[in-house]
């Protein structure tokens, strides 16, 4: 390895910082495919943090002169940059903080898998004992207070590092992810807030319906997002209940005429008992080597999970090889969503459940439930963005966060706890601002599914021209596209479809 020192060219350095990103890509692989002896982690985790000290002193030469003028570095890569420059520090809070939700977030009294209940296992303990609001209501009750307890110093800890590593360089994370969307950070805010907004009555109309009928109680803060996410589609199992959804998403690639996805996506879908349960994607080397981590779950939410990473896969192993670093390996937080967001609807598009066999009841049953979803996503969404954005533009310390977020979700819906933040994998585990991509990903995905609904058919996915399109104007490219050549973040087309609103 160089010495950043001695780097004098854009080129080398890239070739040096992509070394980091696919050393610390492969380690985390490990970590969460759960192949990793449990005496043995201590290991990785070191590892991590060397590689990301690597990282962390490429970016600060970058960012201070040393390699070429600051002026010449590109946007996405200065934007990279500045969140790496005190990586090994915020990759050491992440890993104390992931350690102490598996180590000291922990119901001695509760057990999921033959273990005591941790916070790394509790969305496991809930769709264990979806029937049993009690016992659910005392582990929400017992692992949010526990999390508060644990968590909150690194944490904080962790905003703190955040705010170090931007204010240095002029800027901090909220700026840098709406220059990055290329929006102002008030337009951003207002996205948010109307997303919530607009959301909140057609929710809780839909939710005192649902709610019911599902979990067989009416509206409760127990049963948050993760313990909707494998019950909301759970009595139309059947209709997937002999489908493969990685062997079908496979099948849809073939369709489509993307190559690289049989060439260089392998699936981990072996058991593991310290897999995490959420499918995963790990771009390992952009575009030769992806591994989706998948592990079975309940049929259709196998489907929808299985399709949005796969959709991640899909588009790195599409990528020009020949592109260099900062066009190949590196995506703007705001637009990394997009191609997982259009491959998810495929799961639940009418369409497509009519080629599955499934009959127009039960279709209609599944587009209620799935609009269910959106708003129920719409509504916490918008309380955990611009929560986070206030930690940042404001300076809010960890109480007085919680307290936004409490007062933000009763806003926008439900009202939770404010220490439910600390449970949370985006929240307390990121530093820079990452959460409102995925509610931009949904408004650009729908006018970029519409589009190719028009062009090529209301199945596009079987259709090559269709495939064509995603890869050359979407995907080969890289990071150098204009997505408002395809969308605008000023549609109305998903607000209308979801809410019968708009922004």
């Amino acid at each position: 390895m160089i010495s950043p020192s001695k780097i004098r060219s854009l080129k080398v350095f890239e070739e040096e910082y992509e070394k980091t990103e696919v050393a610390i890509s492969q380690l985390q692989y490990l970590l969460e495919s759960g192949q990793v002896v449990r005496e043995a982690v201590s290991d990785i985790t070191k590892g991590i943090t060397s590689w990301s000290g690597r990282r962390e002193r490429l970016a600060q030469a970058l960012l201070n002169g040393t390699i070429i003028s600051t002026d010449e570095i590109p946007q996405v890569l200065r934007s990279d940059a500045i969140s790496s420059s005190l990586m090994s520090t915020s990759q050491t809070l992440q890993t104390e903080i992931r350690n102490l939700g598996k180590e000291s977030v922990i119901l001695a009294d509760l057990e999921v898998d033959g273990a005591p209940v941790s916070l790394a296992s509790w969305r496991r303990f809930n769709a264990a004992n979806i029937a049993n609001l009690d016992l659910r209501r005392h582990a929400f009750d017992g692992i949010i207070e526990l999390a508060y307890e644990h968590l909150r110093k690194p944490v904080q800890a962790l905003f703190e590092a955040g705010r170090t590593a931007y204010s240095q360089y002029g800027t901090d994370p909220v700026s840098v992810f709406a220059q990055d969307a290329g929006i102002s950070v008030e337009r951003l805010k207002a996205i948010i807030h109307k997303s919530g907004t607009v959301a909140r009555d057609p929710f809780l109309d839909l939710a005192s319906r649902v709610w019911p009928e599902v979990l067989g109680h009416p509206i409760n803060p127990v049963d948050d997002l993760y313990v909707w996410r494998p019950v909301v589609f759970t009595e139309f199992d059947e209709a997937y209940a002999n489908q493969e959804p990685m062997t079908n998403f496979a099948q849809i690639m073939r369709q489509l005429g993307m190559n690289g996805f049989a060439k260089y996506v392998e699936i981990d879908d072996v058991p593991r008992p310290d897999k995490t349960p959420s499918p995963s994607d790990h771009p390992i080397k952009i575009p030769n080597r992806n591994i989706i981590v998948f592990k079975k779950g309940r049929p259709f939410e196998n489907a929808t999970s299985g399709y949005h990473e796969g959709g991640h896969a899909c588009h790195l192993t599409e990528i020009d090889p020949n592109l260099p670093t900062s066009q190949r390996v590196l995506f703007p937080l705001s637009d990394i969503e997009i191609p997982s967001t259009i491959f998810e609807t495929i799961a639940t598009d009418p369409v497509y459940l009519r080629e599955l066999g499934m009959d127009e009841e039960t279709i209609g049953r599944v587009s209620e439930r799935e609009r269910f979803n959106e708003l129920l996503y719409l509504q916490f969404y918008a309380a955990l963005s611009l929560t986070k954005i206030a930690i940042y533009e404001e300076g809010l310390e960890i109480d007085q966060a919680c307290e936004r977020f409490e007062q933000l979700t009763e806003q926008y819906g439900i009202k939770l706890p404010g220490q439910y933040i600390l449970t949370h994998h985006i929240i307390p585990r990121y530093m820079a601002v990452y959460s409102p991509a995925y509610l931009l990903a949904k408004i650009r995905a729908e006018d970029i599914v519409a589009g190719m609904k028009e062009e090529y058919g209301e199945d596009w996915w079987n259709n090559p021209e269709a495939g064509g399109f995603l890869r050359e104007s979407l995907f080969r490219p890289g990071n150098n596209v204009d997505l408002n050549e395809f969308s605008s973040l000023d549609s109305n087309s998903y607000f209308d479809r979801v809410v019968g609103n708009s922004i």
